[in-house]
């Protein structure tokens, strides 16, 4: 079961989200259980809960001090939280606790090291977009290999993309930060998402 702990500034339309959500994860049949707190309540109450839900007039920096990176976050968009819409917003909350299980850090620094080019551009743009569309504050940055060694002490990890040798950037890198080739077929679908997940694998071995 995930437990789902809901802070908007006063509580008022926390709880109102709440009997919402409820309804929809019982009608969904999500194994979920979920709880409102106001915004004050909210570290006081985070270690019985496995993910928290916070409204867009939350302080995310107060939040932020509170979790201090041990749970996730997702902070409801204006839109879903001003109309309530309990199934958007659940689903969302489902995918962020996913996600943070399975080691997308939500501070992680990603250096690709590419050619010149469309494709490059395209797998940068799509992580970005897969990054932002999970809320996560991740910085990702496309240099050419010759660029790479004055660029690694600045990042998490380093993907190399196929057309590059592996083994030139194992040599240029050494032992600052972990270093992996992208999967060719990731790279030429331009599966964004897919080589996020694979740069966060590579940033939890580290």
């Amino acid at each position: 079961m995930i437990k789902i702990l809901v802070a908007c500034k006063t509580g008022i339309t926390s709880n109102l989200l709440l009997e919402r959500l409820e309804k929809v994860s019982k009608r969904n049949k999500y194994d979920v259980s979920v709880e409102a707190v106001a915004e004050t309540g909210i570290e006081n109450a985070l270690g019985k809960f496995d993910i928290l839900l916070v409204g867009p007039q939350v302080s995310m920096n107060k939040v932020d001090e509170a979790v201090k990176g041990n749970y996730p976050v997702y902070q409801i968009a204006t839109g879903d939280f001003t109309t309530l819409d309990a199934e958007r917003i659940l689903d969302d909350a489902v995918q962020a606790y996913k996600d943070f299980q399975n080691g997308l850090s939500t501070d992680m620094s990603i250096l690709v090291a590419c050619t010149a080019g469309v494709t490059s551009n395209l797998v940068v743009s799509n992580m970005q977009k897969a990054a932002n569309e999970k809320q996560l504050n991740i910085n990702i940055k496309a240099v050419p290999e010759t660029a790479v060694a004055n660029e690694i002490n600045k990042f998490d990890v380093l993907l190399v993309s196929p057309q590059i040798s592996l083994a030139k950037m194992e040599k240029v890198v050494g032992n600052k930060i972990p270093v992996a080739a992208i999967h060719t077929a990731y790279y030429s679908t331009v599966d964004g998402e897919a080589i996020l997940k694979q740069a966060a694998d590579l940033y939890n071995k580290k």
